[in-house]
């Protein structure tokens, strides 16, 4: 028996004046959401299935570790796009974390987690809001407690993000079309969006939606409806005049946690239904950066070594930028000195690539001085993606800033 209800909900972020909602038009839903909305519902359906399963057999086995881990891979090995998956005992610590790359993170003590915390409390599968895990991106946890005797012990988790799964499934059934779909939780966090520099905002609080109040009323509208449809007009930076547009949602909850998912598609036919990142007014993450890095404030600060002026400067870009893991300065002598935030930064690092071969691509970059895009694996696990702009205070080459995301 299926043990969630899934309730999904697409965010629509596109600017102007609502015209009308209506509550519920479901006749009139587009097929690609309704293709969405089933997708998705049966590959969580299929998790939690697996995730009662898993719970099960570690409880079966008690505490042989040899045998957890068995189960947490096996769980693992089945779903290529979640990012981990581990046994949590009752006290909060991550005993077994699977795949081998995440070895590093067994030990740790995550009980203040809000939905460990809920899970001691209620002993209930669930799934909780968006976080930044200890892995160091946006992501969402599914849990399923562990029962043994009626005794809560622990549960299984699977770490997943949400972009990941969400791309999996939207991009191909959306190809071609002039339509867009989004994913926010009812909070108005966007959790998938095709811009990835949208992810991770909160539309009803993040500067970049201020210009368009139309949308913030909409949205809020969607945010407390189960499903409808609504029109409004769009006029964004770079439009000579507004265009109409349609917004279609629905709703369903996954283990008690609602998603919200809307389609939005132009009125006129051959209108592009899409917004761009122009129309909304934000610059491309890369673009940002350059921008960021060539400020004269910022190369002075790197030319007297000013490290709390730059770690004050790093905090407000990775403040601006959600979804980011770090902003590091590295040195000409490719020597990370710091970054922001400090617990996924390097200190005084010394790249070498006599004692580790993967990182010689980082440092030719630096050895070259000239900007670069490249991807390293990192000492946490999961691949890191960096670009990295030069800093020449007075014309005198002192290194790289460089950020650092998790590729999906």
């Amino acid at each position: 028996m299926k043990k969630m209800f899934l309730l999904i909900l697409a965010l629509f972020l596109a600017g102007g004046c609502m015209k009308k909602v209506h509550p519920d038009n479901s006749s009139s839903e587009p097929v690609a959401l309704r293709e969405v909305i089933h997708e998705l519902t049966l590959s969580f359906s299929d998790i939690a299935d697996d995730l009662e399963q898993a719970a099960g057999d570690v409880a079966a086995v008690q505490d042989d570790i040899d045998k957890i881990r068995d189960i947490v891979h096996r769980l693992y090995a089945e779903y290529s796009w979640a990012s981990d998956v581990s046994y949590i005992d009752e006290l909060g610590i991550m005993q077994v974390v699977e795949p081998p790359e995440f070895a590093g993170l067994q030990g740790r003590n995550i009980s203040a987690q809000q939905h460990i915390r809920q899970i001691f409390i209620d002993n209930k599968p669930s799934m909780s809001q968006s976080f930044i895990s200890v892995e160091g991106f946006a992501a969402v946890a599914l849990q399923y407690p562990v029962m043994e005797n009626d005794l809560f012990s622990g549960s299984v988790d699977m770490l997943l993000r949400p972009e990941s799964l969400l791309k999996k499934i939207v991009e191909p059934k959306i190809q071609g079309l002039p339509v867009d779909i989004w994913v926010m939780e009812p909070g108005g966090r966007i959790i998938y969006d095709p811009d990835a520099e949208e992810i991770g905002r909160n539309i009803f609080t993040d500067k970049l939606y201020k210009p368009f109040p139309g949308l913030i009323d909409a949205a809020r509208s969607i945010s407390q409806t189960v499903k409808g449809m609504a029109t409004y007009d769009f006029f964004g930076r770079g439009l000579k005049e507004s265009v109409k547009k349609y917004a279609y949602w629905n709703t369903v909850t996954v283990f008690g946690t609602p998603w919200r998912i809307v389609l939005t598609k132009a009125e006129i036919e051959g209108v592009n239904g899409k917004k761009t990142l122009e129309e909304l007014g934000l610059k491309s993450l890369n673009e940002a950066f350059r921008e960021f890095v060539a400020l004269e404030e910022m190369q002075e600060a790197i030319g007297r070594n000013d490290k709390p002026y730059l770690l004050s400067l790093f905090e407000e870009f990775y403040t601006n930028n959600p979804g980011l893991y770090s902003v590091q300065w590295v040195d000409e002598k490719c020597v990370t000195r710091f970054g922001y935030p400090a617990e996924n930064s390097l200190n005084n690092y010394p790249f070498d690539k006599t004692k580790n071969p993967e990182q010689i691509q980082f440092i030719n970059a630096v050895e070259k001085g000239r900007e670069a895009f490249i991807e390293l694996p990192l000492q946490e696990g999961n691949i890191g993606q960096m670009l990295l702009c030069p800093v020449t205070p007075k014309d005198k080459y002192r290194g790289m800033v460089y950020f650092l995301c998790i590729k999906p």
